[in-house]
């Protein structure tokens, strides 16, 4: 093989190596950390509706969730799952890290995505 051609096989296989190394190490010093990630992906979530059901979720590592009338599933964080209840309504609006549970003759429940964010420390 000439010399030539060892050279354009080496920089083939190269480059994408170069490349996976190149990504990790930019994301790593640049992108978001994993707390930013978290709070960037919860204001982008958006729903509303009236809890249809709640089960943990033997398909997903027994995740407690809940099915909301309109079909909407929402995977709750074990540190929340003691506020809801069969028939409360709930309203998450996009842009905002609040959740609103609404419960009957009561003041609504208001929980805070923020306070979430150190189960995402480095």
């Amino acid at each position: 093989m000439k010399k030539i051609d060892k050279l354009i096989i080496s920089f083939l296989v190269s480059l994408p190596i170069v490349f996976v190394c190149s990504c990790f190490l930019w994301y790593t010093f640049f992108g978001l950390d994993r707390q930013q990630l978290f709070l960037k992906e919860s204001r982008d979530l958006t729903f509303n509706g009236k809890i249809d059901s709640i089960y943990f979720d033997k398909a997903n590592h027994r995740i407690f969730t809940i099915m909301l009338r309109n079909g909407y599933r929402y995977e709750v964080y074990s540190n929340w799952k003691q506020f809801f209840e069969k028939g409360d309504s709930i309203v998450k609006r996009k842009d905002s890290l609040s959740l609103f549970i609404y419960k009957k003759n009561m003041k609504p429940i208001v929980l805070d995505y923020n306070e979430l964010k150190n189960i995402y420390k480095k």
